[in-house]
């Protein structure tokens, strides 16, 4: 059977103009197909000057990959991020609490059911580059764990269209550790157990949770009436401003010259579960028992506590209600409604095992 020329032609056969691909945007700017999806999915390889050049090139053709399309729609990705230290998976492993972070933040998010997306943050040398995160339009709103780079947080003071919040560091929105309080506690802890000569060690003190920890113990002692001898308090560097293997042996080195004294500390507190570590060490080399001899104490997280013999006993920043409390304050600024509060404040708690015990006699 023939077609009968009357019928109308087929979708197919109709003169539809055709959409601009970003091969058609790569060759308006003049640069490869590859380097312009790069510059639209908001990925790493291209100069901010050439991003900008790319997005208006694509706005001119009126192309629009997929997901911008959907966001243009809807005016939102859908996504929420997260910004961590530089260092990648390597780094995660020195750093209990951006392993925490990380660890709760996800279960926030798969919890409530949130698309997310990760970065750790890297300074460019040549020059102030924003996160791929924010540079792409990849998210709605931002969550910043911890110390990130300083010129970057001025750089977000600047940028009131983002929507930001900091965690357990200060900022316009933050929700911050109380670790200033736990300290200071466990220091009552071990005054109770008949502990009167306790040091701590921490740093450097320019990370909040650090300074904070060090006020802690510095009140905590003031509240009980206890001397205060400033080669007792610890300062440390950290990576990349030194070597881990450095802040290692200075932390060792800072212990078995107060353990030398005739009056030596019978109580550590370490802001770190790396100080105690290596108190625990020098303290075992040099023939002391824990905690016969010395008792022990961390900032930390019980699974890295728990990975010591004996298990520290560990003041602990509650992630858990700090995440989901940061994640919600987030939520409220992208979706345009009044924070009540701009700074939530959330209690540690302490955790006693068996690396601290009463004093003997």
């Amino acid at each position: 059977m023939t077609q009968s020329a009357s019928n109308p032609a087929s979708p197919a056969t109709l003169d539809t103009p055709r959409k601009p691909t970003v091969m058609d945007v790569a060759k308006k700017v003049g640069l490869s197909h590859t380097a312009v999806s790069l510059a639209l999915r908001g990925r790493p390889g291209v100069s901010p000057k050439q991003q900008q050049r790319i997005r208006q090139a694509a706005a001119e053709l009126g192309y629009q990959p997929k997901a911008a399309a959907q966001m243009l729609r809807s005016g939102r990705t859908g996504y929420i991020g997260l910004l961590l230290e530089p260092g990648g998976p390597e780094m995660l492993t020195h750093s209990s609490s951006s392993n925490a972070i990380l660890s709760y933040f996800l279960h926030a998010c798969q919890h409530s059911q949130r698309r997310y997306n990760v970065e750790f943050y890297h300074q460019n040398p040549d020059g102030f580059e924003p996160p791929h995160q924010l540079a792409g339009s990849l998210v709605d709103g931002l969550l910043l764990g911890g110390f990130i780079d300083a010129q970057l947080r001025k750089w977000l003071l600047q940028q009131p269209h983002y929507k930001w919040v900091s965690v357990d560091e200060p900022g316009p929105y933050a929700v911050l550790s109380d670790i200033n309080i736990g300290v200071a506690q466990a220091v009552k802890e071990l005054y109770d157990l008949g502990h009167r000569r306790i040091a701590y060690g921490g740093g450097p003190y320019h990370y909040r949770q650090h300074e904070i920890g060090r006020m802690g113990y510095l009140t905590g002692m003031s509240n009980l009436g206890l001397p205060v001898d400033e080669s007792w308090i610890g300062r440390f560097g950290s990576m990349p401003q030194v070597p881990q293997m450095q802040n290692s042996r200075n932390q060792r080195q800072w212990v078995k010259n107060l353990l030398k004294q005739p009056n030596y500390p019978t109580a550590f507190i370490g802001n770190g579960i790396g100080v105690a570590r290596n108190t625990l060490v020098e303290a075992l080399t040099m023939g002391l028992r824990v905690p016969e001899d010395i008792s022990i104490m961390a900032v930390g997280v019980s699974t890295s506590a728990m990975d010591t013999c004996p298990a520290f006993s560990t003041i602990e920043n509650d992630y858990r209600t700090i995440m989901n409390t940061a994640l919600d304050m987030l939520v409220q600024l992208v979706d345009g409604n009044t924070v009540k509060q701009n700074e939530v404040h959330v209690n540690p708690v302490i955790v006693m095992r068996e690396s601290v015990g009463p004093i003997q006699a």
